[in-house]
Order: C-alpha cells, then structure tokens, then sequence
C-alpha cells in the first residue's frame, strides 16, 4: 500500500521466491547512495522480509512542497528544504518504530542532511550503496528519470552518504536480489 511518499508492507509475499519473514529490527534503516544505485528497489523488497515495515521515500517528501521547491543544489532553499525533508524523514520513521513497524527510508544524503540523521534518538543505521557512474547510468536508461543528465551526474558526484554511512556496500557487480541479501544480513 503506497500513500505520499509512505509505503506500508505486510508481508505480502511479493517476493517472487517466496516470503522471507524476519523479526523486526531494533533500528530503523536508511539506504542512501547516487541516484540508480537500487535504494528504492531494495528498501521495497526489504519491506516483504521484515513486516510489518513502511518504507519512507524522502523524495517524495522533498516533492510536498509545490510552490517555492528549491533543488537542493541550487540554493540555500534548496539545502534548507534537503534538511527539512530529512527532519520530516525522521519523525515519520519514529513514528512507525515506535508502532512496532520495521522502518526502511532511501535518500540521496546532500548538503548536511547525513547529520540531520545522526543528531535524533532514533540512530537509524545508515548503509551506503554505491556503484560506478557507468552503472547507475546504465540502470536509469531502464526507467523513467527526473533528472537531466547535468543533474544525475552532479548527484552522483556530490552525494554525501559514505560520510555519514554505518557501512558502504558497492553494488556495481550485484544483482538486485544479492544486494538486496547483503543488506537485509547487515540490518537482521
């Protein structure tokens, strides 16, 4: 079930081999990466193995604001509205956990939005996904992009999640259903 920028899983099975039901984590995770690299995908797959689980897109939060939307790489509005997105991340995410929810957010970290994550009581661990510019080019020519090619470059080259991560994992040469098994062992 999917509502602005919220997905709420029960553990519907979706996963095409079966699903794999794990308890709830003590931690809320945050996947955070360039654009393409598989946060989405996973965090989505993460949400049959450990449900009850919402999946928070700080994307979609960032999109809420439909008059005076600043790109985050534009302006000081624009790093203002990354770290508000991320504040607004975290109350969603607390809010769930503490409602006995399993809590996965994807967010490319710019800015000093990696601290906004950091400073709460919530301590989400954070994993990096990486992979090369090639690659994640590669897996957006698949999908629909929002992006210019200017502006995926630039996020690819300004992301800041390995600052703030927990843990990197390079997902150049992983499926998704392999990177999506390191992650859920990092964070089981």
């Amino acid at each position: 079930m999917r509502s602005g920028g919220v997905t709420v899983s029960r553990g519907t099975g979706t996963n095409p081999r079966g699903p794999i039901v794990r308890p709830v984590p003590e931690r809320p995770l945050l996947l955070t990466g360039p654009p393409a690299v598989g946060k989405s995908s996973v965090a989505r797959l993460l949400a049959d193995q450990f449900p009850p689980c919402a999946v928070v897109e700080v994307d979609d939060l960032r999109r809420m604001v439909v008059a005076g939307e600043a790109a985050p790489w534009r302006s000081d509005e624009g790093a203002r509205q990354t770290k508000l997105a991320a504040r607004n991340a975290c109350l969603l995410m607390s809010s769930f956990k503490h409602a006995g929810f399993s809590v996965v957010a994807s967010d490319v970290l710019l800015a000093d939005a990696g601290a906004v994550y950091k400073a709460g009581n919530l301590r989400p661990l954070i994993v990096h996904i990486t992979a090369t510019l090639t690659a994640t080019e590669q897996r957006a020519a698949t999908r629909t992009v929002y992006l210019s090619e200017e502006e995926f470059r630039r996020l690819h080259s300004t992301e800041r999640g390995a600052v703030y991560a927990d843990v990197q994992v390079d997902a150049t040469d992983l499926s998704l259903d392999a990177l999506t098994a390191r992650v859920a062992d990092l964070w089981a």
